[in-house]
């Protein structure tokens, strides 16, 4: 769970992931995640239906574990506010998504020089 989020805003599944091996009948081997899974807690993965949700794309969420090709980049601040915990930044992410993060995340950005 991403620090600052609640759990209800989040997707209930993400993935897809390839299911590496079958261990038993109730538990799965999945790549790059926890070890295993119990069937319960898997679903097959449906593709989206362009015809039906043109342009629509599935959410990504960022992997520390990825190489830098595959980071995110900020296209901008957008906004700020003071709160209990200091200065938040409102950040617009190049894959659409936009989160408030801390003065501390932001410092050494680009785009906050642009945004002062």
């Amino acid at each position: 769970l991403p620090k600052g989020r609640a759990r209800k805003l989040l997707p209930k599944f993400i993935g897809p992931y390839k299911v590496l091996e079958a261990r038993n009948e109730s538990s799965n081997v999945a790549r790059k995640i926890h070890v295993t899974f119990h069937n319960s807690l898997i679903k097959p993965h449906v593709p989206n239906n362009d015809s039906r949700f043109p342009n629509q794309e599935a959410k990504a969420f960022y992997d520390f574990g990825k190489d830098d090709e595959q980071e995110w980049f900020v296209e901008e601040i957008i906004g700020h506010e003071w709160s209990n915990d200091g200065l938040q930044f409102r950040v617009q992410w190049t894959l659409g998504d936009v989160t408030w993060e801390p003065l501390s995340g932001v410092k050494e950005l680009e785009a906050l020089d642009r945004y002062l």
